[in-house]
């Protein structure tokens, strides 16, 4: 009698535990791993055969069981009772390749690209709730990236105007000595670059400029990506080194989206970083601006879109800068000074964008990992005046990252006829007296709008 309850117990927990998974509404992303869960297999002769059919059936089902999210937290705790756990006590994760093709699409800002930048990464520090990505360029990685920069200069007709820029990592403003010489180590390397640099690029200073604010909040602490006063400093210092004039932090309207968890979580599972989340603050620049999406990547075919979009929120915050990453965006902006630029980019120079595009009537901004249209056509075509080069010192020294830029030139385009008419008059009339209504696609958020300086 005693056997066929517990056969029967052991049934019916087994059958509900099915009807339950049954009946579970299934999520598309999971917030806690910060990645895309994996959606229910299509079915063919040729995955069945395959075998592939069953293997995606049981990763969907390892996506979905019931009371998932519970267990993987009850395993972090579990994990974290292993030695000594002080959020004061740094630890060094290696990294590793990724294998696991559900980590591939995050919505909004698409991380997988950017796992380029692993090959010049020798891990990641954990130290006081913060993520550091520790540095593993030198100056061979930076001779390529200085050699590309050069080509560009070489392709593109001196009445253009190149300026490159690259970004350091939240590593260098670590707050503990001990780890100082990461900070020389990516410096080191930016500096090197801008010493081989053709004379005739202009290569802005960024990185000086955010070290003179090296206490306030520029990176986050689980994100690969910086924070909006990072950017803004950035801003800053191209504006002084182009003389072109450029807003103070307090004329800027200031944005919040609270509780981000960004990649450098997801890569790790910490749970240092989880107790730890991001506030993303992004500000908006007083000049009016209407923004344009390049249809599959076209020049020419544009449907309106948002330079900032306020929805924007939890593991998907940083797609509030441009909505995420697409092929070319364009930008019309009031400041009517004829002025036009493309800005080449990745996802690091999306918040970027946000903020510099009133310098110029037209800011073309292409990522360098999709735009396959042909650069050196969109600058002869649109009579670019200005090309804005940014990359973070991962991407720079990255040589995936420096093959893509490379594809980005390799069009043939002559620039025989090509003849910029620069009116000194319409130059002049560049100035901050341009402020006008708000562009109505910006998609308000109602969140604490009041600038404080924060700190790490």
């Amino acid at each position: 009698m005693i056997n066929k309850i517990k056969v029967i117990s052991f049934l019916l927990m087994i059958y509900g535990l099915m009807f339950i998974f049954i009946l579970t509404p299934k999520e598309d992303k999971s917030e806690l791993e910060n990645r895309k869960l994996k959606s229910f297999p299509s079915i063919s002769w040729e995955s069945i055969f395959s075998g592939k059919y069953m293997q995606n059936i049981d990763k969907y089902v390892d996506d979905h069981f019931s009371f998932r999210n519970y267990f993987l937290k009850i395993s972090k705790k579990i994990k974290g009772f292993h030695g000594i756990s002080l959020k004061s006590v740094p630890k060094i994760i290696k990294p590793t390749k990724r294998t696991d093709s559900r980590i591939s699409v995050i919505p909004l800002d698409s991380i997988d690209v950017d796992a380029l930048e692993e090959e010049k990464s020798h891990g990641l520090l954990i130290f006081e709730g913060a993520a550091y990505q520790i540095f593993g360029g030198n100056n061979s990685s930076a001779s390529s990236y200085v050699s590309l920069i050069n080509d560009f200069r070489a392709a593109i007709p001196n009445q253009v105007r190149i300026i490159d820029i690259v970004i350091p990592s939240s590593t260098p403003f670590i707050k503990s000595p001990d780890y100082s010489h990461l900070r020389r180590r990516e410096y080191g390397n930016i500096e090197y670059i801008g010493s081989k640099l053709n004379p005739s690029v202009k290569y802005i200073q960024a990185a000086e400029n955010m070290l003179d604010h090296e206490d306030e909040y520029l990176f986050f602490r689980t994100d690969h990506h910086w924070n909006g006063l990072g950017v803004f400093y950035a801003y800053e210092q191209f504006s002084k080194e182009l003389g072109l004039p450029y807003f103070q932090l307090n004329e800027l309207t200031s944005f919040k989206i609270p509780k981000f968890i960004g990649s450098l979580y997801s890569q790790t599972m910490e749970e240092s970083l989880l107790e730890n989340p991001d506030i993303l603050e992004y500000y908006k620049v007083p000049v009016g601006q209407q923004c344009f999406l390049g249809v599959r990547g076209s020049m020419d075919d544009w449907r309106p879109s948002a330079l900032l979009h306020g929805y924007a929120n939890g593991v998907n915050s940083y797609g509030v800068f441009l909505g995420g990453d697409e092929a070319i965006m364009k930008v019309v902006s009031n400041n009517k000074n004829g002025r036009r630029a493309v800005l080449v980019k990745n996802s690091f120079g999306n918040p970027f964008a946000t903020l510099i595009y009133h310098h110029y009537e037209e800011l073309y901004i292409v990522d360098l990992r999709y735009f396959k249209k042909g650069l050196l056509k969109l600058i002869k075509d649109k009579l670019i005046n200005d090309v804005i080069i940014l990359n973070g010192v991962f991407s720079a020294n990255s040589i995936g990252t420096q093959r893509l830029m490379g594809g980005l030139i390799s069009d043939k385009t002559d620039f025989s006829d090509f003849n910029l008419i620069i009116n000194d008059s319409i130059m002049a009339s560049d100035s901050l007296s341009v402020n006008s209504p708000l562009d109505s696609l910006f998609l308000e958020q109602k969140l604490d709008t009041t600038y404080t300086k924060s700190k790490i």
